[in-house]
């Protein structure tokens, strides 16, 4: 049986958490690399958006990274519970199709980290979300645009539950097979 659900969180909110827990880890790694390599990383070696991270969320104090990583579990165990009535959970893997490369570059670092949140939710709201609160979960390109880009399915399973996405996984491509399908593009230049 199929049923229409709202999942049970601000999907915003939880963008913003897990930049406090990004912003605070990016700074640590870049500062662990230049130890490492025997020179500061400077700002002028990273992408812009990697700016804005830091800028942003770079500096955060510890309690709020602290609450962040909290508020991560906490949605974990939220995700846990509202799973056991669900089987699956089926959301799109993205809510547009594959935007033209360079599209979602950000070529400055004058935007603010608000703003790089409302792009990855517009765009793909959910994958993320899943990755952090542990549940298994898969993408399978179940349709394909006119042009052939395929169209993922995101399916979301129950916590150690992997076994039903691998057999639903086997389902539809047994009922719908994609291995074949291929963009009539090549990478290889001559």
């Amino acid at each position: 049986m199929v049923t229409p659900i709202n999942l049970p969180v601000d999907l915003l909110k939880f963008y913003d958490m897990a930049f406090d827990i990004i912003g605070p880890n990016t700074r640590r790694y870049l500062d662990m690399l230049g130890q490492m390599r025997g020179a500061p990383v400077q700002a002028e070696e990273l992408e812009p958006r990697t700016r804005i991270y830091l800028r942003d969320k770079g500096g955060i104090g510890a309690v709020k990274y602290v609450r962040a990583i909290e508020g991560i579990h906490a949605l974990g165990r939220t995700f846990a519970n509202f799973m056991c009535d669900f089987d699956v959970i089926l959301t799109p893997t993205l809510t547009r199709e594959p935007p033209l490369i360079g599209t979602l570059d950000v070529i400055d670092d004058q935007k603010d980290i608000g703003t790089l949140i409302e792009c990855f939710h517009s765009y793909s709201p959910y994958t993320a979300l899943f990755n952090a609160t542990g549940q298994p979960a898969m993408s399978v390109p179940l349709y394909w645009t006119p042009g052939g880009l395929p169209i993922g399915a995101h399916f979301v399973g129950r916590f150690g539950e992997e076994v039903t996405l691998l057999a639903l996984a086997h389902q539809l491509e047994q009922a719908q097979p994609w291995a074949h399908r291929r963009p009539q593009i090549n990478a290889c230049v001559s």
